[in-house]
């Protein structure tokens, strides 16, 4: 394979390195481990269920309940 791989990767629709999504409007999404939740439930994680995109962060917090 000869040539550049930007010019291929532009004829081929392929997408270079500069055209990646930035991070920067990445969230950071705390995720709190209790020892016992609202439904009483013990040793549970609050939320139970989240969305997250590529370059979320999950944070986790040690919490008493």
């Amino acid at each position: 394979m000869t040539g550049d791989h930007n010019a291929q990767g532009a004829a081929s629709g392929c997408r270079s390195d500069a055209d990646h999504t930035s991070f920067a409007a990445a969230a950071v999404i705390a995720v709190k481990m209790l020892n016992k939740g609202s439904d009483g439930g013990k040793m549970v994680f609050e939320p139970t269920l989240m969305k997250l995109e590529p370059g979320d962060t999950i944070k986790f917090v040690a919490a008493d309940k």
